[in-house]
Formats: structure tokens, C-alpha cells, sequence
């Protein structure tokens, strides 16, 4: 596995060069949006854990669109749960998750998520 960083990307990918995941930063405004595209598996989970509270320490508003993500594991959900407590300590702050397709919506769902997090159609 790979990892290319860009300008406002970070890309995992396959040594022959597939895409495994990537997360694409944007700001507007004061909030941060985190665009997801792939698979969030446990091997790249710690690194999305990594962005994330990369993106915490320099924003209290985060967005992450789920509209590119197929598939999440636990460690993707660990690693929202970890950033959603560290903004749950500062007044203000938020992470909404937008644009879930109906499988990721149901693995929240499932383990009860969708009731800690706010999320967006």
C-alpha cells in the first residue's frame, strides 16, 4: 500500500496503483469538510484517525461527506467516535456526517451511531 499526499488529498492506494481510499480537505467558511471516496478499512483507519484530529486541532466545525465511502470498518467508526468526544469538550464545535449511502447508514444504524452522531441526507 501507498500513500500519496496532494495539495488538499491524501490517497491510499495498491502497490499497482489502485485506489483503496482517499480523503479530499475543502474549507468554507468555518467549517471543514472531509470528502471520503473508497474503502475506510481497518488498515487505513488509523490514518483517517490521524486526518481527522489533524482537522479537529485546527477547526471546531467538521464536515465528512460520505458520498464517495462503499464500505466502513470499525476502525473508521472508532475514529469518528474518538473526534466526535474531543469536539463534544469545546463549546461551538460539531461533526455532521453528510451523504451516507443507505449500506454505511445501516452499519450506524446497526450499532446505534446514528443516535451520537448528527447526519445529513
Amino acid at each position: 500500500m501507498n500513500r500519496h499526499i496532494e495539495q488538499d488529498c491524501v490517497r491510499w492506494e495498491e502497490d499497482d496503483g489502485k485506489l483503496l481510499f482517499s480523503i479530499t480537505e475543502t474549507l468554507s467558511g468555518d467549517t471543514v469538510t472531509l470528502s471520503l471516496s473508497g474503502t475506510l478499512s481497518s488498515v487505513v483507519a488509523p490514518a483517517f484517525e490521524d486526518e481527522l484530529m489533524a482537522a479537529a486541532c485546527v477547526r471546531s466545525r467538521i464536515a465528512v461527506d460520505f458520498s464517495g465511502l462503499q464500505v466502513i470498518s470499525s476502525g473508521g467508526l472508532k475514529a469518528l467516535l474518538t473526534v466526535q468526544r474531543l469536539l463534544d469538550q469545546r463549546p461551538g464545535s460539531m461533526l455532521k456526517l453528510c451523504a451516507m449511502s443507505s449500506a454505511v447508514h445501516a452499519t450506524f444504524a446497526e450499532i446505534g451511531f446514528d443516535e451520537l452522531f448528527e447526519i445529513e441526507s
